[in-house]
């Protein structure tokens, strides 16, 4: 894998899913190698609404998120922004 693209916003449809979307589409059409995590697919909790009081019970998808950003060589992320919530 030449890069790896995290889609960070909850939402499918979001500007920045949509955003991640042409990036990803961008670089493979210049022959990268792109593979995408996209948080909204994966009930990743981006809020933290427990704060750190509270551990996810299943913790095998940031271990995978680690692992695939491993060999990565380059990387783009594409968040919400998330002021004033």
């Amino acid at each position: 894998m030449n890069m790896l693209v995290i889609q960070g916003s909850p939402y499918e449809g979001s500007f920045s899913h949509t955003d991640a979307q042409a990036y990803a589409q961008a670089a493979r059409r210049k022959g990268r190698t792109v593979e995408m995590i996209d948080l909204s697919q994966e009930g990743f909790d981006l809020v933290l609404h427990y704060g750190y009081a509270k551990r996810m019970e299943d913790e095998s998808a940031p271990k995978r998120y680690q692992s695939m950003a491993g060999p990565s060589r380059s990387s783009g992320l594409c968040l919400p922004h998330l002021a004033g919530r």
